[in-house]
């Protein structure tokens, strides 16, 4: 299991580009890249990052974009507008093809509309954008987020139950404990579905800190990983509050690949 780092650790105080060339002159190998904005998903744009995580040897685990924007509207009710943001997401999947990397971490529904009226048209949903991304050569990753329907397990049950494709996902400690949700019940859900995982920490106070500042134990929780037969990396994604400079961030990253390496290596 490698650890990478995610872009949006250091959100909103540096640009996209910038934030390659900050990690790989601090010697990071492995990122998960965050689009922020429909200009940063133009081909030329794709391009020049590219050429910078290749110049530095990086290697993009996955991609995250600006999702409150565009992947509701992958859900609506309303065919045309369905339709007319599917165009963007295709566009997506070129965007993480383009950087290198098979994983789209992707935010989803909104709770608004998980309604069990509306269930066999999201698992409809679903269907085609899984389908899509299967074609684009793309494993399309459903993040638990906590303000969103993905937050809930039992929904994310119903729709995996009612889906003909497979639904994959990334998970993120911090979302569960916001939701209230023990990590593990989570992971119980996932299951062999699981490709990619976001790490934090957290305390009876913080449901977001910096590895080593908080109480979670990182070592039992890869070795559960481990027993999952979970093969994927794990990306190290905060906010810019959350660590006081570079030092810190690496400090943290350290303390996860050495709890990874302990495990994984025997």
């Amino acid at each position: 299991m490698k650890i990478g780092l995610s872009t949006a650790n250091y959100f909103p105080e540096m640009n996209t580009e910038d934030m390659i060339d900050h990690y790989g002159a601090l010697g990071i190998d492995s990122v998960e890249i965050f689009l922020n904005t429909y200009s940063e998903m133009e081909e030329g744009f794709i391009a020049m990052l590219r050429d910078r995580c290749d110049r530095y040897g990086i290697t993009v685990n996955s991609v995250h974009v600006m999702s409150m924007i565009m992947e509701p509207c992958l859900f609506d009710l309303l065919p045309r507008r369905r339709q007319d943001f599917l165009k963007l997401f295709r566009n997506t999947l070129r965007c993480v093809r383009g950087l290198g990397s098979d994983i789209y971490t992707f935010h989803g529904v909104p709770r608004n509309m998980a309604d069990p009226r509306y269930y066999d048209h999201l698992a409809g949903c679903y269907d085609e954008l899984y389908e899509l991304s299967g074609e684009a050569g793309v494993r399309l990753a459903q993040e638990n987020v906590a303000y969103l329907a993905s937050g809930d397990p039992a929904f994310l049950r119903e729709m995996k139950s009612r889906m003909k494709q497979r639904m994959l996902h990334t998970f993120d400690i911090k979302q569960a404990i916001r939701a209230r949700v023990n990590p593990y019940d989570f992971l119980e859900v996932l299951g062999e579905d699981l490709i990619n995982v976001h790490l934090n920490d957290h305390n009876a106070t913080d449901n977001c800190l910096l590895p080593g500042r908080g109480t979670f134990d990182f070592s039992a929780f890869f070795r559960h990983l481990q027993a999952m037969g979970y093969a994927g990396n794990g990306i190290l994604e905060l906010y810019r509050q959350n660590f006081k400079d570079e030092a810190d961030l690496m400090a943290g990253s350290r303390i996860l690949t050495d709890a990874a390496e302990a495990i994984w290596k025997k």
